[in-house]
C-alpha cells in the first residue's frame, strides 16, 4: 500500500518499505557474522595439540609454530541490498595469507627432490614423494554435523 492509504477495515498504513527491507539485510548481516565465527572457531579448535612430530594424511596438519591456525579467519561482504558473502580460510579478514595452506588443504604431487649443495646430492634420490592432503577447512563443509551447526546460524531470527 501507499503511504497514506486506508485497508479494507478503513485504518490508515503508512508502507515504510525501505525500513524494513533494512531491518532484514542489518539481521541477515549478523547472522553471516555469527555463522562465519561459528566457522572459525570450528577451524581452529579441529587442529591438534601443538607437537614436533607430523601428521599422516587425512586429518588436520599437525601444529608446530600455530601460524596456520593464528591466520584463520572470516569476512563478511554486503554485496548489494539483500545479498552477503562470508568467507572462513586464511587470507581473509585481516589475518595474512598463509601460502602453504593450499598444499596442505589438497596435497602436493610427487616431484623432483633438489639438489642440496652441503650434502652433494638431491634429497630423496631425485624425488620428492609430495604429501597427502591435510584439510582444515573442507571438513567444515563436508561434515554434516558442523555444517548444520552454521546452518544454525544462518536461519536464527532476524527480528
Amino acid at each position: 500500500m501507499a503511504q497514506g492509504t486506508q485497508n479494507k477495515s478503513g485504518k490508515n498504513w503508512n508502507w515504510k518499505g525501505g525500513d524494513l527491507t533494512r531491518k532484514i539485510h542489518v539481521g541477515m548481516l549478523k547472522n553471516m557474522h555469527r555463522a562465519c565465527n561459528k566457522g572459525k572457531n570450528i577451524v581452529v579448535q579441529s587442529f591438534p595439540a601443538p607437537t614436533m612430530l607430523g601428521t599422516r594424511g587425512g586429518g588436520p596438519p599437525a601444529v608446530r609454530t600455530g601460524h596456520l591456525r593464528r591466520n584463520v579467519n572470516y569476512e563478511v561482504k554486503s554485496l548489494g541490498e539483500l545479498k552477503i558473502l562470508g568467507r572462513v580460510g586464511t587470507g581473509v579478514g585481516n589475518a595474512e595469507s598463509v601460502g602453504y595452506a593450499v598444499w596442505l588443504e589438497y596435497r602436493t604431487r610427487p616431484s623432483p627432490g633438489r639438489y642440496v649443495p652441503a650434502i652433494g646430492k638431491r634429497v630423496n634420490n631425485g624425488m620428492h614423494p609430495g604429501i597427502a592432503p591435510r584439510p582444515f577447512l573442507r571438513p567444515l563443509i563436508n561434515h554434516k554435523a558442523k555444517r548444520e551447526e552454521i546452518e544454525k546460524e544462518l536461519g536464527r531470527r532476524i527480528f
